[in-house]
């Protein structure tokens, strides 16, 4: 790396990670590197353990918040990111959600993140044309807590002990546990190189083999199913014929689609759609101010550069980013209610819970990260403080062109899906 790297350091749970310091040291000590450690606060095992959004979207907006923040004040520096055990989870999150991020280098530790998260998805977000040698997922065989963490809960997986194994990302084991990443030794061995920007090696558990303990299988098992399963049987105990005993629906239930269901089912459907409809509000609120006012006003701007046009831009663009940030709310409000469950989602509604398809997670967390990346060219053309070259402006327009369009077939897809979902017979709107 030609420039010297700034090194972002993210802890796990249960921490006052003060171990980041002691780390910094040590690179710093060792390379021309900058280290910024982060913190998002004590994250409790009970928090790390609750499968709702609402849990876990703290530390990921406030890591965000720091991920931007050092990407304005360093600029084009080379940025390379340890995370470890929640921190990785976390990490991911951001990024995903971020499509403006760039990195140099990225290493878990201790990972928590899904087996199956597509990384795909991101790469381009790695510079770079070897993701193996940038993607690093540093595995520990004597790690139970990512075991333990994609058995006890949803959303989690054992990464960090048994790999990803995936073509992008390059899996490198190591005879430690959990925490044993952050001895002196370690870093000098496997991170200091890294950050010097060198060859990832193989570890001598890669060369020599070796694996987790047999026992480790145990706890594979989904324990979290367990407490759900009890749920599910204890609720069948109450369950009454749906349709009565001469046809129709019993008295307190109602009719939809065929089959007889509660009313408080009903209200949270009902509560889903309001979601819909308001989320396709935004969009399309957000379609008609960049369409008919911003769109128009760059290309005027670019046939006839003028201060007075651009200071009228940047006035559009403001309200822009107020709406887009209005509509990136409502999409986060809902991604906060749900618990993913693999096809199916959880909903957590004003009268209790109830399973959706994934379909409509998919829809929103879309919706919600065109806006994140419109957002971010959006606040870019906000904070010109001199009108910029035709150039640049030029830039900024097809790339708000591009994101356009995309964002108006994700619009389609939630219109598809309000038709889709139709109301029960006899119920009020």
């Amino acid at each position: 790396m030609s420039e010297a790297p700034v090194v972002i350091l993210i802890h796990g749970i249960r921490t006052a990670a003060w171990w980041q310091n002691r780390i910094a040291s040590v690179i710093e000590s060792e390379t021309s590197a900058t280290v910024i450690p982060i913190k998002y606060g004590y994250f409790d095992l009970l928090r790390f353990w609750c499968p709702l959004g609402i849990c876990r979207a703290g530390p990921i907006e406030k890591l965000r918040q720091q991920i931007e923040g050092i990407g304005k004040h360093y600029g084009d520096r080379p940025l390379i990111v340890f995370a470890h055990s929640y921190g990785t989870y976390a990490l991911t999150r951001v990024i995903l959600q971020n499509p403006f991020f760039q990195f140099d280098r990225i290493i878990l530790c201790g990972s928590v993140v899904p087996g199956d998260f597509d990384w795909r998805a991101v790469e381009n977000q790695i510079r770079g044309t070897d993701k193996r040698n940038a993607i690093i997922n540093e595995c520990g065989t004597r790690d139970i807590w990512p075991v333990m963490a994609q058995s006890g809960t949803w959303g989690y997986g054992a990464t960090g002990t048994y790999g990803f194994g995936m073509f992008n990302v390059r899996d490198r084991f190591h005879d430690i546990t959990h925490s044993e990443y952050f001895t002196n030794e370690f870093v000098k061995a496997n991170w200091i190189p890294l950050v010097r920007g060198e060859k990832v090696t193989f570890s001598d558990v890669d060369t020599q083999g070796g694996g987790t303990p047999a026992w480790f299988n145990l706890l594979r098992l989904p324990l979290k199913w367990i407490p759900l399963a009890a749920a599910v049987g204890i609720a069948a105990l109450f369950v009454v014929h749906p349709f009565g005993w001469f046809g129709g629906c019993a008295s307190d239930l109602k009719p939809y689609k065929g089959q007889c269901v509660t009313e408080d089912w009903l209200a949270g459907r009902k509560d889903l759609k309001k979601q819909l409809g308001d989320v396709v509000a935004e969009v399309n609120m957000t379609l008609d101010l960049k369409g008919g006012r911003l769109f128009p006003m760059m290309y005027q701007f670019e046939d006839n550069p003028t201060p007075e046009r651009w200071a009228q831009i940047v006035q559009v663009a403001d309200v822009l980013l107020k709406q887009i940030d209005e509509g990136v709310a409502k999409a986060r409000n809902y991604d906060s209610r749900v618990v993913d469950l693999g096809n199916n989602i959880i909903l957590i509604t004003s009268t209790g819970r109830q399973t959706i398809d994934k379909k409509y997670s998919n829809a929103f967390q879309e919706v919600e990260r065109q806006w994140n990346g419109r957002q971010f060219v959006v606040n870019q053309i906000t904070k010109v403080k001199e009108m910029p070259t035709v150039e640049q402006a030029r830039q900024w327009h097809q790339a708000l062109s591009e994101m356009h369009d995309q964002l108006r077939v994700e619009m389609q897809k939630l219109i598809d899906l309000l038709d889709d979902d139709g109301e029960p017979d006899g119920s009020s709107a």
